[in-house]
């Protein structure tokens, strides 16, 4: 059976507006699979989270947008918490509450809540206006991705896009631009290598709300932009780091932890931290060590940026730290 293209399911969801079919016989996402099954098609989710969660391509509507928009395109509305299956809480996506589909520039004419009128690009089941209505992409829509279940013709369906393939320089190293929403191997290869700088990430494959904190994070130490997405300077960074391992070890001297964060960080870095004997252990850790090694050979201003970090996300009080590194020849 042959995929309806986006064209038509958007026709046909455009009809149901004009017929003004209610909120209470579809709802967002049974508009959708409506629309789909009278084209001649198969769709069957379980709300609008399901929904996000199975479109290949999901990406911010604003970077959709710089590639194109194709006409029956999923739009989302993303809100962090809401009520929203139990089943999706852990995996970093959070709340899909609403879906609806890109209709094509001035697709319909249609009134707002105030009954002010307005032309629209979009086409959804609205719950605020208690019908099939017209909705433009100003109105809250956040995200964008492909159904499989609808025919886009050439458009390039698969996550990020052909626009968001970078290629490290040096390297020629090829890269997915990655951000908050991704899935898939690349993202798996994201957490792995901020794992080796010490971030504790599940490697899942999903890029959620600690993954953006870890690249965040490493983008600060970098001096990079600090925005959360991982495009080409910051794949760069994170492989010129890998190139550069193995090289030698460096030490971070922190000074003023008391014992129970001192104890914290010793689990946190098993074999690559250690107390100086003869210094006032437990009672205090004048010299906490990192392996460079282990944190993936940043450059010594990094290392101390990533222990700083690190005790501070740990709850410990506010403490005062040596600058200098000394290199450790032969270790």
């Amino acid at each position: 059976m042959a995929k309806p293209t986006g064209a038509q399911v958007v026709a046909q969801a455009l009809k149901y507006a004009q017929e003004k079919r209610s909120y209470q016989e579809m709802d967002c996402q049974a508009m959708i699979e409506a629309a789909v099954r009278a084209c001649g098609g198969k769709m069957d989710y379980a709300g609008s989270n399901a929904m996000a969660r199975a479109v290949t391509g999901l990406t911010s509507l604003s970077e959709a947008e710089k590639a194109g928009l194709q006409v029956g395109m999923a739009l989302f509305i993303h809100e962090d918490g809401g009520t929203y299956p139990e089943k999706y809480h852990g995996d970093g996506l959070d709340n899909f509450s609403h879906v609806g589909l890109y209709a094509g520039e001035n697709a319909l004419t249609d009134v707002d809540k105030k009954g002010r009128e307005r032309t629209c690009n979009v086409v959804h089941s609205s719950s605020s206006m208690g019908r099939v209505a017209g909705s433009t992409l100003a109105n809250g829509w956040t995200h964008a991705g492909y159904f499989k279940e609808i025919d886009y013709g050439d458009a390039d369906t698969s996550a990020g896009g052909t626009a968001d393939i970078q290629q490290t320089q040096g390297t020629g190293a090829q890269h997915t631009t990655l951000r908050k929403g991704s899935k898939g191997t690349e993202v798996r290869t994201l957490q792995e290598l901020l794992n080796t700088m010490a971030y504790g990430l599940e490697v899942d494959g999903i890029f959620g709300k600690a993954t953006e904190a870890a690249v965040r994070g490493f983008q600060q130490i970098s001096g990079l932009e600090v925005d959360g997405i991982v495009g080409a300077k910051t794949w760069a960074a994170l492989d010129s780091t890998q190139e550069s391992a193995g090289s030698g070890t460096y030490t971070v001297t922190i000074q003023g932890l008391d014992a129970a964060t001192a104890a914290y960080l010793l689990e946190c870095y098993p074999g690559a931290a250690k107390a100086e004997e003869g210094l006032g252990c437990p009672q205090a850790l004048p010299e906490f060590s990192l392996c460079r090694k282990r944190v993936c050979c940043l450059q010594p201003d990094q290392l101390v940026a990533a222990a700083h970090r690190h005790c501070i996300g740990s709850g410990a009080v506010l403490f005062l730290f040596a600058t200098s590194l000394r290199k450790q020849e032969g270790k």
